[in-house]
């Protein structure tokens, strides 16, 4: 049986101020469900937001804001199936968590097992019940949840009231910032008893007319049943359960439920195929049984193992996180992968920061890292549409995703601080484009998958170095230059010099555009010759093409300072140079472009950095690999000028992302290892803080993924090859030893890294030897064998175990 890591979440007191933030951290998903962690009885308000969401279903509503017309895409909250109360004639009223007396409670998530735990006993009109809630969304079956609550009257003996409801009146309101915008995206089509304890609500989206349906199946034992009764109202269908309650016996209340749409495979229409499944569906035990099998697969392949018991339990943590929100049930749906997951933060929207999650997935869930790819290539004419309308060719992907590919990022936002609507610029972020061609290009060299870049990679890398072809232009430095865009800063919009959007140069953008040039000459040649002629033909490219990006590699612009610093993007330099501790003090700790547009002021004026831009190359790339692009370019760049780069952006970069601390951790982590370290334990918990920025509306997934790809990526210094893994260990002093499992191409492996050793185990059962690379010494790695490779002066000497278990 696999081992499954030991991993629990605990509140040991109820708190409203603080329970928004705890149902987004014990949410539980499937990757294709997420329920938030909201009590059973509670209602969306300033302490509770209960959300049911199902992967990919967005909604488009239009609103006018400024007497601007504006529309906004948002993945829909679904009809609340969760609602489970009671009462008796000495209660005042419904009895619930939030409505009671709270006498004590204990809510816990079981990351390993992906289940939730809540105890408390609660006390109205004098009478006193303890309640205990087990909670999952299945892994087993991708459209199933289900609760069980075993409620003990402690005190008191007499009828008891149990209503179970499904409540459709539910907008989306997750998100303050957002309260300006309309949320009702679900009209109600069908309220009605669809069987024996069965309740079903049909909805379906206004706008994009996707048909939901949510039915719920509420069974009470333990306990003598005298009545029930179903009920309805405008827009919710309650099961009413009236018992004889004994004090000290518990009764035994399990609800399951049912989601499905008409986006979900398989099915003919939603309504019949909900009631018709939840009917089947076993108890909670069966259902909690099957759960914790599917669980143990994802584990087996997966796991983290560590000697610092605070890391271990981060990381495994943020990894149940991760597959919780994108799963091997993904693999069967038509999804990316949300910067908040699916969540209402940031709409639902996918960024370019899935690149934190890619190589975590691609060698341990390579079948959802490939769905995720095939997301953008199903997208692929939207982003030549979009190339079109603005007069350039190839595919300009959009900076952020939702259900067809379109651009959605909103034209305006919110600035609670002062109450106005700025412009947001950031939909200029081009470089989203090159970081899928990267992932693209990782996943191919992971997985060996030749069939997904015949199909679908080639192609969209093609494009998208066509875009970037013909968005360069030769500028007055004689260089090939990309203007009008924006760096992963987001702080910096305009150009200084004309004030205009976009910026002229950016170095993180010019560098991925160089590199994706570079690599799409090489595309081809790596599919067989009648392949290769079919997408040459078929997108109309000839030598020229190649020849010309070729000769844009050779000639790109990038902007180094005298003194070898490499530039944020053109201008910046001149910005108000400001000491960084003495201006986030005179800004009150407040969000910096917020704070600096409320006293009338922009933060476009000052060298003031969000998160990390320039370095984000250093995260991706190695440093050969960025200066054999810096010199393909025409520019020598030496570790000294990197680390000189690294310490001046360090001065003035907020670190108002999550991602910030774990970018510069990853990229630092050769150059500046004692920076690095103290940077990555920083960020080990970038949403777990009490009162931490925008967590309540949703967890930030790349952030939670980044603390394992650092590892992977940077301690361990692993990049796959078609023909091999390529080490440079860079781990921290006080990492201990680590351990994790990968997939390499077809084959199983697992990795120990401490300070003086890094030693890989193949699996027995692997097909064939492989080769391995560590700082410049090369090995052969045969099946069920195992390499110690040196990393520090004192072991300078390869141990070698062969044949022998993994």
């Amino acid at each position: 049986m696999t081992e499954v890591p030991h991993l629990v979440c605990t509140f040991d007191t109820y708190s409203p101020e603080d329970e928004r933030r705890r149902e987004s951290l014990l949410l539980l998903g499937n990757g294709v469900l997420s329920v938030r962690g909201a009590t059973t009885g509670a209602a969306g308000g300033e302490s509770h937001y209960p959300g049911t969401y199902h992967g990919g279903t967005y909604n488009r509503l239009a609103d006018t804001i400024e007497g601007e017309p504006v529309e906004n895409e948002s993945l829909v909250n679904l009809p609340n199936w969760l609602p489970l109360e009671f009462r008796t004639d000495r209660t005042d009223g419904w009895c619930a968590i939030g409505c009671a007396e709270i006498l004590d409670y204990c809510h816990s998530l079981d990351a390993a097992e992906a289940t939730t735990l809540r105890e408390a006993t609660l006390q109205s009109g004098g009478v006193r019940f303890h309640l205990r809630e087990r909670r999952l969304v299945s892994m087993c079956q991708p459209n199933v949840a289900a609760l069980q609550v075993e409620l003990t009257p402690l005190d008191w003996s007499g009828r008891i009231e149990i209503r179970s409801l499904i409540d459709g009146a539910v907008e989306n309101a997750g998100v303050a910032r957002h309260r300006f915008y309309s949320g009702r995206h679900l009209q109600i089509r069908r309220l009605e008893e669809a069987g024996p304890g069965v309740l079903l609500v049909g909805a379906e989206t206004n706008q994009s007319h996707v048909r939901i349906a949510v039915a719920a199946r509420t069974r009470v034992s333990g306990v003598t049943v005298e009545d029930a009764a179903v009920r309805s109202g405008d827009a919710m269908i309650a099961q009413h359960v009236f018992c004889r309650a004994e004090a000290g016996r518990p009764i035994l209340i399990e609800k399951a439920a049912v989601i499905l749409t008409s986006r979900d495979p398989a099915i003919s229409e939603p309504d019949e195929a909900a009631c018709g499944l939840v009917a089947e569906l076993p108890d909670f035990d069966g259902l909690l049984d099957a759960h914790r099998n599917a669980w143990r697969r994802i584990w087996k392949g997966c796991r983290i193992r560590t000697e610092r018991e605070d890391l271990g339990n981060a990381l495994g943590f943020h990894a149940s996180y991760l597959f919780q929100n994108t799963s091997p049930h993904t693999a069967s749906y038509d999804t990316g992968i949300p910067s908040r997951g699916w969540q209402e933060g940031y709409h639902g929207h996918i960024f370019w920061d899935s690149v934190f999650s890619s190589e975590v997935l691609a060698t341990r869930l390579p079948d959802v890292a490939r769905s995720l790819l095939v997301y953008r290539y199903k997208r692929l004419d939207a982003a030549r549409r979009a190339a079109r309308l603005c007069g350039l060719r190839g595919a300009m992907y959009p900076w952020r995703s939702a259900a067809d590919g379109r651009e959605v990022t909103p034209r305006l936002q919110y600035n609670p601080l002062s109450g106005r609507w700025m412009q947001d610029h950031t939909h200029r972020q081009r470089h989203v484009g090159s970081v899928i061609a990267y992932q693209a290009w990782r996943y191919f060299q992971a997985t060996g998958d030749r069939e997904f870049l015949s199909s679908y990679g080639a192609t969209m890398i093609l494009e998208i170095a066509r875009f970037w072809a013909s968005l360069a232009r030769t500028g007055e430095s004689g260089r090939t230059e990309i203007h009008g865009v924006i760096g992963p800063d987001e702080y910096h919009t305009l150009d200084p010099a004309t004030g205009e959007p976009g910026l002229r140069n950016n170095t993180f953008t010019n560098v991925m555009a160089a590199w994706t040039l570079a690599h799409a000459g090489e595309v081809l040649g790596l599919l067989p010759d009648r392949r290769a002629g079919e997408i040459r033909e078929s997108l109309g490219l000839g030598r020229e093409d190649f020849a010309r990006w070729d000769d844009i590699t050779r000639n790109m612009r990038l902007v180094i300072r005298d003194d070898g610093v490499i530039g944020q993007f053109e201008g910046f330099d001149e910005l108000i140079e400001v000491d960084l501790d003495s201006f986030k003090e005179e800004l009150g700790g407040r969000r910096t472009d917020w704070a600096l547009e409320a006293r009338g002021d922009d933060v476009n004026r000052y060298q003031v950095v969000k998160q990390a831009d320039t370095m984000m190359l250093l995260y991706l790339l190695s440093e050969r690999e960025l200066a054999d692009i810096a010199g393909r370019c025409g520019y020598r760049l030496t570790p000294e000028q990197l680390r000189r780069t690294g310490d001046h952006y360090l001065k003035r970069t907020t670190h108002e992302s999550s991602l910030s601390d774990l970018v510069y951790a990853g990229a630092l982590s050769r150059l500046a290892p004692s920076r690095a370290r103290d940077l990555y334990w920083s960020a080990l918990s970038p949403d777990g803080e009490t009162g931490h920025s925008g967590t309540d509306e949703g967890v930030h997934l790349g952030a939670m993924a980044a603390t394992i790809d650092v590892v992977q990526r940077h301690f361990t210094g692993m990049t796959p090859h078609l023909d091999g893994i390529e080490f440079d260990p860079a781990p921290p002093d006080d990492l201990g030893w680590i351990a994790f499992e990968f997939a390499y191409q077809s084959g199983a492996y697992e990795i120990r890294l401490d300070s003086e050793w890094l030693e890989l185990a193949s699996d027995p059962g692997n097909p064939s030897p492989i080769r391995v690379s560590c700082r410049g010494r090369q090995e052969r790695l045969a099946p069920g064998s195992t390499l110690r490779l040196p990393i520090s002066r004192h072991a300078s000497v390869v141990k070698r175990c062969e044949p022998g278990p993994a």
